[in-house]
């Protein structure tokens, strides 16, 4: 039992360390890519130290949804009325990492066009924020389909449960039924929600224009999807 004013800054609190400890792996994946370390060992390594441990601590796409971000938000505004600006400031940070991993997603995406993003066709896997539901609140998935949209290309979404709620929200996508129908003639085909369906695909059956996955979230076999031809982008 705590007082109310404690009370409130525990729920804070503890949404905003588990904001900052993936934006920190998020970080830490993107150092990784540019200095040729496997991110995934390192990890697995640090992880390891009990002190740390593997709960909420493996790179990917960021987080979205109702929760993190608002109290993240609302802890850095609370610490600036206050007048801690240096707290303020850190996590203000750890917002603008978590955001600077979709437009790296999308950078590895237009990255992949050899004619640039105007007309090429692009697949996207996921829309909801996590999976399990149709919650598109501050999506990471539906806001890298939208900026690649809004940079010409023709981007053709599906989600197992999400495609209501992201079509209610951005009707100017286009929504595959299925998986397949997502990736068919893509140039580039991007997994952004760690639904169990995609990973249980068969990437040999699909028919992309271009054979090219960038990866945003854990689940997919990469060697699995290599053997079948494709070249793996991971972000």
């Amino acid at each position: 039992m705590t007082d109310l004013r404690t009370a409130e800054l525990c729920k804070l609190a503890a949404n905003a360390y588990l904001a900052t400890r993936l934006s920190f792996v998020n970080t830490l994946a993107g150092l990784c890519r540019v200095a040729g370390v496997d991110v995934d060992a390192l990890i697995e390594v640090t992880g390891n130290d009990p002190r740390i441990g593997h709960d909420y601590f493996a790179p990917g796409l960021g987080f979205g949804g109702s929760c993190l971000s608002k109290d993240l938000r609302g802890l850095a505004a609370l610490a600036a009325r206050h007048g801690v600006e240096d707290t303020a400031a850190f996590l203000a940070s750890v917002d603008l990492a978590n955001q600077h991993r979709r437009a790296d997603a999308v950078a590895l995406a237009l990255a992949r066009l050899p004619h640039g993003p105007a007309g090429a066709r692009i697949g996207v896997w996921g829309a909801a924020f996590k999976p399990g539901i149709d919650d598109v609140r501050d999506s990471p998935a539906l806001d890298v389909a939208v900026r690649l949209h809004q940079a010409g290309a023709r981007v053709s979404v599906h989600d197992p449960a999400a495609v209501g709620t992201a079509r209610a929200e951005h009707p100017e996508l286009h929504y595959a039924a299925d998986p397949a129908e997502a990736a068919r003639g893509a140039q580039v085909l991007l997994h952004l929600t760690a639904w169990p369906q995609f990973a249980a695909i068969d990437p040999a059956g699909l028919a992309p224009a271009a054979p090219v996955l960038v990866d945003a979230r854990p689940g997919l076999d990469h060697q699995r999807w290599r053997a079948a031809g494709w070249t793996v982008d991971v972000l």
